[in-house]
């Protein structure tokens, strides 16, 4: 989505789309990445079934594709069940 001509000095602004924006994110990995792609779960910002799917359509490699879709399924587990103990 562009933001609106403004007072921005020639600027433009760009809002991705949550779940779009949590593919980038899980692709970065850093933690602050991974707590952010929690946090959209767990207040219900964004569907699994859709990260899934952006996924499939996501350029990686086997092994980032496999991390990045444990990592989007941990995110959906109920507390208490990561298997990692990260968000915990």
């Amino acid at each position: 989505m562009s933001l609106p001509p403004g007072d921005t000095e020639g600027v433009k602004g760009l809002c991705l789309e949550p779940h779009d924006l949590a593919i980038a994110k899980y692709a970065a990995a850093r933690e602050k990445d991974l707590i952010f792609t929690h946090e959209l779960a767990r207040r219900g910002m964004v569907l699994q079934e859709r990260r899934l799917s952006l996924l499939d359509q996501t350029p990686v490699d086997a092994e980032v594709r496999e991390r990045m879709r444990s990592q989007i399924a941990a995110d959906f587990r109920p507390q208490g069940k990561s298997s990692q103990g990260f968000f915990e």
